[in-house]
């Protein structure tokens, strides 16, 4: 579980992350500009066309709708500020992502010790016989447990992209629903061990009674 926290923590992009279809508010500023327009917007699937004028002095405020935010991958809002006859362009961009977050490479030794965990549980899951299988299934459970930790994380790394976003977020519900089985598996096996022991000591009390010392 600190293993999990930490990896919450490491959060870093190349340009600011943003959340998908979500509303965007931004500000530039600019000390010499009488007026900045938003004019496009470079999208991953290609230029929007914005028009947004504002006409503050010294700070510039722009608002786009998250409608313009519907593909996953980075936008580059272009940005004109004028004075008089002098012109100045620039860009304000932003990752947009499926969780509104953008995990850089150093994400990926996180997973890789996620996965040693749940291949150190598995170890001891094989570890122990058939016989005690309450004992295997719950290393079994832990390691699956922490895979779907892992396959998470590996839905937010690529939530910057479409296909991978959906091959992730396909793996983490094949997840959920091997946990579920097998947590399922187990609490029905242990619940048929403790009607068999309460069975048991009934039968026991009985064959006691019958035969008075």
């Amino acid at each position: 579980m600190l293993l999990l926290m930490f990896s919450l923590t490491l959060v870093s992009a190349s340009y600011l992350p943003h959340k998908q279809n979500t509303e965007l508010n931004f500000s530039i500023t600019s000390n010499f500009a009488t007026s900045c327009e938003l004019t496009t917007i470079n999208s991953p699937t290609g230029i929007i066309l914005i028009e947004q004028t504002d006409t503050s002095i010294g700070t510039f405020n722009f608002n786009v709708l998250g409608g313009n935010f519907s593909n996953l991958g980075t936008y580059c809002m272009n940005i004109v500020c004028t004075d008089g006859d002098k012109i100045t362009s620039g860009q304000e961009c932003r990752d947009v992502t499926s969780s509104g977050e953008v995990y850089n490479q150093s994400q990926l030794s996180i997973i890789l010790g996620q996965g040693i965990i749940i291949a150190l549980f598995a170890g001891l899951a094989f570890s122990f016989s058939k016989e005690k299988w309450k004992i295997r299934g719950f290393f079994f459970t832990l390691a699956l447990l922490f895979g779907l930790m892992m396959l998470n994380s590996i839905r937010v790394m690529a939530g910057i992209g479409e296909t991978l976003n959906t091959m992730a977020d396909s793996g983490v519900i094949i997840g959920i629903i091997a946990v579920s089985f097998m947590a399922i598996y187990l609490l029905i096996y242990y619940t048929i061990e403790v009607i068999h022991y309460f069975k048991n000591k009934k039968e026991m009390k009985w064959q006691v009674s019958e035969n008075p010392i």
